[in-house]
């Protein structure tokens, strides 16, 4: 279930993290927050996870759901270095 984004969960979260560019826009632009792609704190690659192809979108989504289970071990890894920025 999606949830829509509010002040409270954005604060609330110890390190924000957008998966695409435009999370990234709209949460600088509703919130004023400044945050980090996830392939920035997975990688320290200012690449979007989330841009929509929808001629491939089943197949993009379980690209998406597989880079993301593979990348947790080196995002876990590295997350101490973004939550002291």
């Amino acid at each position: 279930r999606q949830r829509c984004i509010t002040d409270a969960i954005l604060k609330g979260a110890d390190l924000q993290v957008a998966m695409g560019l435009d999370h990234q826009t709209f949460i600088a632009r509703e919130f004023g927050a400044l945050v980090s792609l996830f392939n920035e704190v997975a990688y320290d690659l200012a690449t979007p996870v989330l841009d929509t192809n929808p001629q491939a979108r089943d197949a993009h989504i379980r690209w998406v759901v597989d880079h993301i289970c593979a990348s947790m071990h080196t995002f876990i890894a590295r997350i101490p270095q973004f939550i002291a920025k």
